[in-house]
């Protein structure tokens, strides 16, 4: 028997370009004092990747394993290579095209060589669909949990747009090794160098509440992403005011990948500014779940969809994310957070344009962007929220994100929220459970927005303001004359004395008499801080 194996040699026909470097794993934010309550949960959202091995492959090896099924098939046009040794016997614990770290996917041949042949390790030599990669490569047929296992970094790059709904994205790998994996989209340009004029910033002033207004021209279009490179910042036009004046959503920081996932805020929009208008490409998103198998304090192993939108192609679409980080993106379905387990957190949406509505449970953030007016769907957040330093659960809103789903269709909380800076431009149902204004990431707490919303606490729901007033914290039009207990605009305030309760009704629930002191007269001068209504629903600022 031979006491020796020859070297294993792998030869490649093709010649690959050079890949893409992988993108840093290091996320670096800046967080300002949270508010006790809020810090347990946000921190969820500012760890860092550890560093992982460099991966020593050559681009054509890389390319090898792409081109290599999981049952050892090739997929390649390329011929197979040669090699010269004898087999060990042994398989190896993971499919090599697991072990991918960037792939490129062009449907509608933007590239002009995309095939299903190719390596697709490169935007010179990309796939058409997703499934040859989901299927073919991986093996992954069904989407099981967990398939494929990624223990690097991963990277899959649309370069174009998905014409149509026959080649769904469902993505539900195993996130490894500290590793961040992600679906990234290609941002077309509709028109550049467009030069900003009457622009006119957002006011959280009482009585004069506004968004950002500036004019963008006749090529601007509701659901854009503005570019500001001149105050370099991305936000989204939201609303049409006429004659291409237009509403635009909190303009933040550009994200990376890993990157923030509270990026600052810019407010220094002035006319002049020179932007660009700018589409992500379509990418007909059905389900992404990420299981981190080594989520801890110290990693940031996460999955996420950046600079995409998520189309609909067929009637009644929804999308589904678990421990997802949408990121710069738009979408036309309904956004439903699947409720997380242990550490994870549902769907963190940073930054995004969503005209389908959102139904989520338990552990997700709603950090700037918005809920567009055109969404006709049920949104709904079920949560549970704790109090002190159980307060760790439940929907984060903040960032100035703006709720704006319509007349008729009011945000529905049931099980609570927490909300720091928050654009009314629709209602608010609080059904059951705790809703926190607090003092978040972005400063307030503050509610304001356009006229005729308001927030209406119903049955034993409840608001409870964690700190400053409710004159500075209900700014909005509605709510400045008085938010709604049980529907209307009145509530009953208790005033004690020598162990006595005295109750009265019949005060508007204004922010002035919510501020004010209780009557011990019973006039109608104020609630002492908290206000409420026979059947449960009550605004404070007092722990119950």
């Amino acid at each position: 028997m031979k006491r020796f194996l020859l070297a294993l040699a792998l030869l490649l026909s093709c010649s690959q370009p050079t890949s893409a470097p992988a993108p840093s794993t290091e996320i670096v934010v800046s967080v300002p004092e949270l508010n006790p309550m809020a810090a347990n949960h946000l921190s969820r959202l500012t760890s860092s990747s550890p560093p992982q091995v460099a991966d020593k492959r050559t681009p054509t090896q890389i390319a090898s394993a792409a081109c290599t099924r999981f049952d050892g098939s090739w997929a390649c046009s390329t011929p197979k290579p040669k090699t010269f040794a004898a087999s060990s016997g042994s398989t190896p614990i993971l499919p090599a095209s697991w072990t991918v770290p960037a792939w490129y996917i062009d449907p509608a041949n933007s590239s002009g060589s995309a095939s299903d042949q190719n390596s697709c390790t490169t935007a010179l030599l990309p796939c058409v669909t997703y499934q040859e990669i989901n299927i073919h490569r991986w093996g992954c047929q069904g989407s099981p949990i967990a398939c494929p296992r990624l223990r690097q970094t991963t990277t899959i790059n649309f370069i174009s747009s998905q014409p149509d709904g026959t080649d769904p994205v469902y993505f539900l790998p195993a996130i490894e090794n500290g590793s961040v994996v992600s679906i990234q989209g290609t941002l077309t340009t509709v028109t550049s160098g467009v030069v900003l004029s009457g622009t006119t910033p957002k006011s959280r002033t009482a009585g004069s509440n506004s968004l950002l207004i500036t004019n963008l021209g006749a090529t601007g279009a509701i659901g854009q992403m503005v570019q500001n490179t001149t105050h370099p910042s991305r936000a989204w036009v939201y609303k049409s005011l006429g004659a291409n004046s237009f509403d635009i959503t909190q303009p933040m920081v550009p994200i990376t990948v890993p990157g923030s996932v509270l990026p600052a805020e810019v407010d220094t929009w002035v006319n002049g500014d020179s932007v660009n208008l700018l589409l992500p490409v379509n990418v007909n998103i059905v389900y992404m779940k990420g299981e981190t198998i080594d989520y801890n304090a110290a990693f940031n192993n996460r999955l996420y969809l950046y600079q995409v939108n998520v189309p609909v192609y067929t009637r009644s679409e929804n999308n589904f994310y678990r421990d997802l980080r949408m990121a710069e993106s738009s979408t036309y379905k309904t956004a439903i957070g699947v409720d997380p387990v242990n550490s994870e957190t549902g769907l963190v949406m940073i930054n995004d344009f969503n005209a389908g509505g959102v139904s989520m449970t338990s552990q997700n953030f709603l950090i700037g962007g918005c809920i567009a007016v055109a969404s006709t769907a049920v949104n709904l957040l079920n949560a549970t929220v704790g109090i002190g330093a159980a307060a760790n659960t439940g929907t984060v809103i903040d960032g100035d994100f703006i709720y704006g789903a319509g007349s008729g269709n009011n945000l529905v909380i049931a099980g609570g929220a927490q909300i720091g800076r928050m654009f009314l431009d629709s209602g608010i149902e609080i059904q059951t459970g705790t809703t926190i204004l607090a003092a978040l990431t972005y400063g307030g707490p503050t509610l304001y927005g356009s006229a005729g919303h308001n927030v209406n606490i119903e049955g034993n729901g409840k608001m409870y303001l964690s700190s400053g007033t409710f004159t500075t914290a209900l700014t909005a039009p509605s709510l400045v004359t008085g938010l709604l207990l049980n529907g209307t605009a009145t509530g009953h305030s208790i005033f004690t004395a020598a162990n006595i309760d005295t109750p009265c009704g019949g005060i508007a629930t204004s922010v002035a008499k919510l501020d004010a002191a209780a009557s011990a007269t019973c006039a109608t001068t104020g609630f002492g801080g908290t206000a409420f209504n026979p059947g449960g629903a009550s605004v404070s600022n007092t722990l119950p």
